[in-house]
C-alpha cells in the first residue's frame, strides 16, 4: 500500500511539473492529443503492433535460452508478455517479481534460477540499449554539447557492459565455488553465478544476438508510432514529426529506454514515460517541445494498449505452462512407475534361479 501511495504521489507530480516545464494547459493538451489520436494513420499502427508483438516472441525466446532444460516457447512469449505488463502497471518496479514466480507456479522452475534469469537478461538489455544508443549517436552525428556528453557516456557503458559479458563465464565459476555463507544474498548471487556458469557461450552470444534484434525492433516500434502523427502537408506539429528518420529516433527514444532500467517506476510509467520522451527528443534530437509533448503521450497511449491485448493473450495462454507442468510431473511419475517395474523384474530374474537352486538341493538331500 505505501508503495502504491508513494508511486501515485510521485505519477502526479511529475505530470505536473512536466507541463509546466513545458508550459502548455493542459486542456490544449487534452483536446491536441485527442484529434491526433482520432487520426492516426493505420498501416504504421499496424507495423508497430506487429513489430512490438514480436519482440514478446525474442523475449520468450532469449529467456528459453537462459533457463536450463527444454520449455515451450509459447509458454515463455505469455510469461514474458504478462511480465512486462505487470512491470509497466504496478508501481515501483514491484512487477519484477512477477517473472520468476510465474516460471516457478507455471513451469516448475525454481525461484533462484528464475531470478538469475532475470538478472542476466536485464543485463542483456542493458547491453542492447547502449549498442543502439552509440549507433543512433554516431548515425545523427551529435555535435558538441549534451549530445557529445551523451555519447561517451553510451560508449562508456556499452564498453564496460561488453568486457563484463567477456570475462562473465569465468568469473561466475570461479565465484560459484568460493560463495558461502547463511545470508540471502549471498545465495541470491551464488545462484546467479552458477546459472551464468551453466550456460554454454553459445547460448549466451545467442541471447545477446537477440537481445540486439529485440531492440532495434523495439526502437522501430516508437519510429513507427511517429509515422502515425507524421505528415509533410499537416500542420506544423505534423511536419515537424515527419522530419523526424529512423537514426534521429534512436537518438530521441534513447532518453524513454534509459527509464526501463530505473528501479523507480510510476503507475502505468506516466510522468516518466512522457518526460523521457520530451527530454531525448528536444535536447538530443532537436524537436520542437509541443511536438515532443503530444507525441510522447500519443506513442504512450499506443504502447498502453498494445501491453493490455499482449498481456491479455498471455493470460490466456497461461495454461500452456502449467500443461507442460502437468506433463513433465506426469512423465516423472511414469518414468518412476517403469523404473519400479524394471527393479521389480530384475530383482525376480536374480531370485529365481536361486530359488530354484535351493529347491534342488534341497531335493536331493532328501
Amino acid at each position: 500500500m505505501k508503495r502504491l501511495i508513494l508511486a501515485l504521489v510521485v505519477t502526479i507530480g511529475l505530470c505536473y511539473l512536466l507541463l509546466r516545464v513545458v508550459d502548455v494547459p493542459f486542456a490544449e493538451v487534452r483536446d491536441e492529443v485527442t484529434a491526433r489520436m482520432q487520426n492516426l494513420r493505420l498501416l504504421p499502427l499496424l507495423g508497430a503492433f506487429l513489430i512490438y508483438a514480436s519482440t514478446y516472441v525474442a523475449r520468450g525466446f532469449r529467456l528459453g535460452l537462459l533457463l536450463p532444460g527444454r520449455q515451450r516457447l509459447v509458454h515463455l512469449t505469455a510469461v514474458a508478455a504478462r511480465h512486462n505488463l505487470l512491470n509497466l502497471v504496478l508501481p515501483m518496479r514491484s512487477g519484477e517479481a512477477s517473472l520468476p514466480w510465474m516460471l516457478r507456479r507455471e513451469a516448475g522452475v525454481p525461484w533462484a534460477q528464475g531470478a538469475a534469469a532475470l538478472v542476466l537478461a536485464r543485463v542483456l538489455d542493458m547491453t542492447g540499449l547502449a549498442f543502439w544508443a552509440c549507433v543512433g549517436l554516431a548515425w545523427y552525428g551529435l555535435g558538441s554539447g549534451p549530445g557529445e556528453q551523451v555519447q561517451s557516456a553510451a560508449r562508456g557503458v556499452l564498453l564496460t557492459l561488453v568486457l563484463g559479458l567477456l570475462v562473465m563465464r569465468p568469473v561466475a565459476s570461479w565465484a560459484a565455488g568460493r560463495l558461502t555463507g547463511r545470508a540471502s544474498w549471498i545465495g541470491f548471487v551464488r545462484n546467479v553465478a552458477e546459472l551464468v556458469a551453466g550456460l554454454s557461450p553459445g547460448r549466451l552470444a545467442g541471447a545477446l544476438f537477440v537481445s540486439l534484434l529485440t531492440w532495434c525492433a523495439t526502437y522501430a516500434v516508437y519510429w513507427l508510432l511517429i509515422g502515425t502523427l507524421a505528415d509533410p502537408g499537416g500542420d506544423a506539429i505534423a511536419q515537424e514529426l515527419a522530419g523526424v528518420d529512423f537514426a534521429r529516433s534512436l537518438v530521441g527514444t534513447t532518453g524513454l529506454h534509459m527509464t526501463s532500467v530505473l528501479p523507480v517506476n510510476t503507475v502505468g510509467g506516466a510522468g516518466v514515460w512522457e518526460g523521457a520522451w520530451v527530454a531525448g527528443y528536444t535536447l538530443l534530437a532537436g524537436l520542437e517541445q509541443n511536438a515532443a509533448l503530444i507525441s510522447g503521450i500519443v506513442a504512450h497511449l499506443c504502447n498502453l494498449v498494445f501491453l493490455a491485448v499482449l498481456g491479455a493473450l498471455g493470460y490466456a495462454l497461461r495454461g500452456t505452462g502449467r500443461a507442460q507442468r502437468l506433463q513433465s510431473v506426469e512423465t516423472s511419475a511414469r518414468s518412476s512407475t517403469e523404473g519400479d517395474a524394471d527393479l521389480m523384474l530384475s530383482a525376480r530374474s536374480v531370485a529365481a534361479p536361486r530359488l530354484s537352486a535351493t529347491a534342488e538341493s534341497s531335493s536331493r538331500s532328501s
